[in-house]
């Protein structure tokens, strides 16, 4: 009875700037309102639809969410200004990443701090591979991807990106052997100009960076599957790139304009962005390459997906792919907080 409540429909969840708007993808409505600490800006939710939680920006706290009766459980102080979660391969810990440089570790089951780990930048956002031993850590500055050892709670290497780009997000391939990062800006002594760069790099670190310019300004990314297909949020479009010959193979016009989330739901081959400035999450059918609808959000800023009971569609080409988790990905800040821009000397 209480996966049938779950599964009965796949939900959205979007980050407002107090709470969290449940979106019922069968309806294309929001049916609920949940609270959250001040300025949610990511949502991890459970494989079973459960549970949830959010890095609450303003407030410096993590928010325990039940997802079955839309209600805030508890919080619990982290380090200041999270920004993004991940959850342990066993859903027994929560990852939370900091713009104050710290990776802060939770028992969920005790809602107590396990470890607090100095970073070396500041932290946008988290993905765990899929051996559950990897979690990757997109700083803010540093030319680089950190690794994490979840099993020592220690960092233990980088991967290195471009030395010209500043990141906006990024997304693991299901395989875990490449990492998409939407480089948003070029880095610069002033105000940072756009990116159109999109970074493929190699999780073992043997092989170069690669890159794919989009041709417009970039911000977010995530998978799909059925096929695989990696889709970057750009200024007036999604992107489609196809990972095995790495090129874009379709374009998806955008409305809304800048996106700083971008989620995929494998139950509806469905995309969701978010756009804070016009207040709307736009729905895009990714099968058919075209926009659906959009659904009125105040404020909206990161996407969660609740995973469902039924099948993702049938491949078009090719056998089954693995349907990847939706990754952690920044939305845009509020004013108050903006980028600064950053030197750079070769």
């Amino acid at each position: 009875m209480v996966a049938g409540s779950v599964y009965a429909a796949p939900f959205v969840y979007v980050t407002q700037p107090a709470s969290i708007a449940v979106i019922d993808a069968a309806t294309n409505s929001v049916t609920a309102t949940i609270p959250a600490g001040d300025y949610p800006y990511a949502i991890a939710i459970t494989r079973s639809g459960a549970f949830g939680y959010t890095a609450d920006f303003a407030s410096n706290t993590v928010t325990f969410l039940d997802l079955l009766g839309n209600n805030a459980m508890a919080t619990l102080p982290v380090a200041a200004e999270p920004l993004a979660l991940a959850l342990s391969a066993d859903e027994k810990r929560l990852f939370v990443a900091s713009r104050s440089a710290r990776l802060t570790v939770i028992d969920i089951a005790s809602r107590t701090t396990v470890a607090v780990v100095p970073l070396i930048d500041p932290a946008m956002a988290l993905t765990l591979h899929p051996d559950g031993r990897r979690l990757y850590v997109l700083y803010e500055s540093a030319a680089a991807i950190g690794i994490f050892d979840t099993t020592t709670n220690e960092l233990s290497g980088t991967l290195a990106n471009r030395l010209d780009v500043l990141p906006g997000g990024f997304a693991l391939r299901a395989a875990g052997t490449e990492i998409y990062v939407a480089n948003q800006f070029m880095r610069s002594f002033f105000l940072p100009p756009p990116s159109d760069i999109v970074s493929i790099i190699d999780t073992t670190g043997a092989a170069p960076v690669a890159s794919i310019p989009v041709g417009e300004q970039v911000s977010a990314v995530t998978f799909g599957a059925n096929p695989e297909r990696a889709y970057v949020a750009a200024s007036e479009h999604v992107q489609v790139i196809d990972p095995a010959s790495r090129t874009i193979v379709s374009s998806i016009p955008v409305a809304a304009g800048y996106s700083p989330a971008i989620a995929y739901l494998p139950a509806l081959h469905r995309l969701y962005l978010t756009s804070y400035s016009d207040n709307v999450v736009t729905v895009l059918d990714a099968a058919g390459a075209v926009p659906l609808t959009t659904i009125q959000v105040q404020g909206p800023g990161y996407l969660g997906v609740v995973p469902d009971a039924s099948p993702p569609p049938p491949p078009v080409t090719g056998g089954p792919q693995p349907a990847p988790a939706v990754p952690v990905t920044r939305p845009r800040r509020p004013a108050a907080v903006a980028r600064q821009a950053i030197g750079w000397v070769n």
